[in-house]
């Protein structure tokens, strides 16, 4: 499949809440549609540490420490809110924020569209700050609709051996469908060298 030359665009995203954590390996849960996205906006977490010999920078060690991410949306559903913020139902209807409840952590699959083909983005390991919410009153004669942000971390996990911090799904892989069904890591084809 040829390379895409632009990105453009977001759709599908997908939550699988990891519902267990043994000898640092997450079991997933089924992965449910958050529609209503609006945009992801993702900063590298890690730095750069130059070490000095012979008057220059010697050598540089890379940090890769993730991502660190704003994901706005129409409005947070309340499948989110339950499975990830641990929002209960009130007797009487009623969706309430818990302050002793814990967030759950996730895996997040994002669709991004393409020149060529739309490309799917996997995060194993995601964690979620409470959402904020951006409303205003109406002008005559027009609608403009408010939208909420979820600040999301995004960190690395350690897969056979190897620690990832994201991958990304061409449409033709045998994965595209499925991993939005069934979340699943990633099998890395041949030994990184180091």
């Amino acid at each position: 499949m040829p390379e895409n030359k632009i990105f453009y665009g977001l759709s599908m995203v997908h939550i699988a809440p990891i519902i267990d954590m043994q000898n640092g390996e997450p079991t997933y849960g089924t992965p449910f549609h958050f529609p209503g996205a609006v945009s992801w906006g993702e900063a590298p977490e890690g730095e750069n540490n130059p070490f000095r010999a012979d008057n220059s920078d010697y050598y540089i060690s890379a940090g890769n420490d993730g991502y660190t991410g704003d994901l706005e949306v129409a409005r947070v559903i309340d499948e989110f809110n339950k499975k990830i913020y641990g929002m209960q139902d009130g007797t009487n209807g009623e969706l309430i924020e818990i302050v002793q409840g814990e967030a759950v952590p996730f895996g997040m699959v994002l669709q991004i569209e393409g020149d060529k083909s739309a490309t799917r983005y996997c995060y194993p390991y995601c964690t979620a700050e409470r959402a904020s919410a951006d409303h205003s009153t109406t002008e005559e004669g027009a609608i403009e609709p408010g939208t909420e942000t979820i600040p999301i971390s995004c960190k690395p996990l350690e897969v056979n051996n190897v620690t990832i911090a994201k991958w990304r799904i061409p449409k033709d892989s045998p994965k595209y469908t499925s991993i939005l069904e069934t979340f699943e890591l990633p099998e890395i084809e041949s030994e990184i060298s180091a």
